[in-house]
This record gives C-alpha cells, sequence and structure tokens, in this order.
C-alpha cells in the first residue's frame, strides 16, 4: 500500500496486489481494513482544510498540541471511522485519494502508473496511454476491435480496415480509420476527434464528431459537440499540460493526475481564480510554486506527498 501511495509502485506490485488478493478472503478484508484508515486520514485532511487548520501546520515540524487542538484530531478520525463504517465495499471503487487502484482497475490487460506514459500496439491498433491509464481488452467478432477504457486517458488510432469499439464509463465510440483521444475520469467521458470520424453512443443517444469536435458525456446523457483546439487537447503526448484561463481547482486536479501525494485546495475562492501557463509534465510541481507566487498564497508540504493550498 506504501508503494501506492507514494507513486513508487509499477506493472509487478500491481500484478503482486492483484495475486495477494486472490488467495484469501482475509487479504480482500485486510485491503478493505486498510482503505478505512486511509478515509479517516481523508477526514483529517478535511479537518486541515480550514484556515485555523493550515495556521497550525507549518512547513517545520509542529509544536506539542495543547489539548484543544488534540481533541479537533480525535474528532476527526471519529468522523473518519464513521465516514469509513458506512462506505462498505465503495472503497473498492474509489480507493481514498486514489492512492491505489481500484478493483476494476485490476481487470486491466495494461496500466500505467502516476506519471508513467506508454505506447502499445493491438492489432494495428495505436493506443498512446496517459498517466494512471488502465485498459481492458474485451471479446469480439469479425473485423470488430473492442477495448475498455476503464480510466485515464489515451490517444488511439483505428486502421481503416477494422471497425474499433471503445467502451468506456456508460458508453462507447466507434471508430474506422480515425484518431481520437479518450479521457475517463470522475465518472464522465470527454471525446475528441483528430483525425477522420468517431461516432459516440451513450444512453440512447449519438453524436458523430469530424477533426477538432470534442464531446462530453456522462450519466446523464451525451452534451452538445464543440470545437476543440487539438493541440491543447493532445499536448500531454508531448510531455506538456496546457492552462488556458483554466480555473484553479482544475488546475489542481490535473496536477493530481501527475505527482504523487495529492495536491489539496483549501481557499474555495482560490479554485475560482484562474491560470494560463504551459508547464512540462515532468515539472509539475512547478505548478504550485507557480500559484503561490502569482496569488499570493501558501502551499503547506505534509508527509506523503500531501500538498495543502490556499
Amino acid at each position: 500500500m506504501m508503494r501506492f501511495r507514494t507513486g513508487a509502485a509499477g506493472p509487478a506490485d500491481l500484478a503482486a496486489l492483484k495475486r495477494w488478493s486472490e488467495t484469501s478472503p482475509a487479504h480482500l478484508e485486510a485491503y478493505d481494513r486498510m482503505s478505512r484508515a486511509w478515509i479517516a486520514l481523508g477526514a483529517v485532511a478535511e479537518e486541515l482544510s480550514s484556515a485555523n487548520s493550515v495556521a497550525r501546520y507549518a512547513r517545520t515540524a509542529p509544536s506539542a498540541a495543547s489539548p484543544g487542538e488534540a481533541a479537533v484530531t480525535r474528532r476527526a478520525l471519529i468522523g473518519g471511522a464513521l465516514a469509513a463504517s458506512v462506505a462498505g465495499v465503495a472503497l473498492s471503487v474509489h480507493p481514498p485519494f486514489g492512492f491505489w487502484p481500484s478493483w476494476s482497475e485490476f481487470a486491466a490487460d495494461y496500466r500505467t502508473a502516476t506519471g508513467e506514459q506508454r505506447q502499445i500496439t493491438i492489432d494495428d491498433i495505436g493506443i498512446d496511454m496517459n498517466t494512471r491509464t488502465s485498459i481492458a481488452l474485451r471479446p469480439a467478432a469479425g473485423v470488430v476491435r473492442r477495448i475498455e477504457l476503464i480510466a485515464g486517458e489515451a490517444a488511439l488510432s483505428s486502421p481503416a480496415e477494422d471497425v474499433l469499439t471503445v467502451e468506456a464509463g456508460n458508453g462507447r465510440v466507434v471508430a474506422a480509420g480515425a484518431r481520437f483521444n479518450l479521457r475517463h475520469d470522475g465518472g464522465q467521458v470527454r471525446v475528441a476527434c483528430l483525425d477522420g470520424d468517431v461516432r459516440v453512443e451513450c444512453g440512447g443517444d449519438a453524436r458523430v464528431l469530424g477533426p477538432g469536435r470534442q464531446v462530453l458525456y456522462s450519466e446523464h446523457g451525451v452534451g452538445q459537440a464543440v470545437a476543440v483546439d487539438t493541440n491543447a487537447v493532445t499536448a500531454w503526448q508531448g510531455g506538456l499540460v496546457i492552462f488556458r484561463s483554466t480555473p484553479i481547482s482544475d488546475v489542481v486536479e490535473e496536477i493530481n493526475r501527475y505527482r504523487p501525494g495529492r495536491v489539496i485546495l483549501t481557499n474555495k475562492d482560490l479554485g475560482r481564480r484562474q491560470l494560463s501557463a504551459r508547464f512540462r509534465i515532468a515539472e509539475m510541481d512547478q505548478v504550485v510554486g507557480q500559484i503561490e507566487q502569482v496569488f499570493g498564497v501558501r502551499a503547506t508540504m505534509l508527509p506523503g506527498g500531501i500538498v495543502l493550498l490556499g
């Protein structure tokens, strides 16, 4: 668990965890107990999100806590434990902070770790996988190829002679002789057509996208197609992230995709401010420093890669 939390885990660690969990029901129980512990820590993080709590935690080692401060910590831990008691098996679907893979991601045939990118080819289908991406191969018939994007982001190229179906969330993308970028996170799926035409299907609704068009779908259905800058969409393939008048709340979510640990936004007003910049993915920690300088805020560093920003 510690290796997954710090981002040091690789494919071998994932395979080992999967084998370990399948050898005994007690192991699965242990996994859920560990998840409950991290839910409790999540409550502590929420407690730290208040201005008074942040002020108590400087970059230097904290002094001995007063009885009042200790009581706050106990309340946070008790609240976290209560939340964990009702979370149940949902923990295996949504691990706290996304520190380790969900059980659905264990079904992946290909997976990238935090900050890792990978290129693969499956039956002449070219796939560029971005950070924290899980892909599974699904049974198909004839010239149809089926892939599931369980989580993460990928750019795919389908040969003209075959029909490629990519399932993601509660919908799917059908393409032949096309290139497209697919991102699945937070219950939403974003499809951007880069070349050729792709068909997006979800809940009985469908959209056909041409080059430079993008659509978002979720459990609520398929949105309207909009124009998109394909260079910005695929910038990650060149090792870049591009922010254009992007709310800081969205910037923080993007940072968290590429670095181990977690940046937690503690200032809602800051979350509504906007940032325009470009950064190298290998230097994502610089984004936090840039936000500090531009908006006059402070980042508080905690163990385990946790950063409180506000």
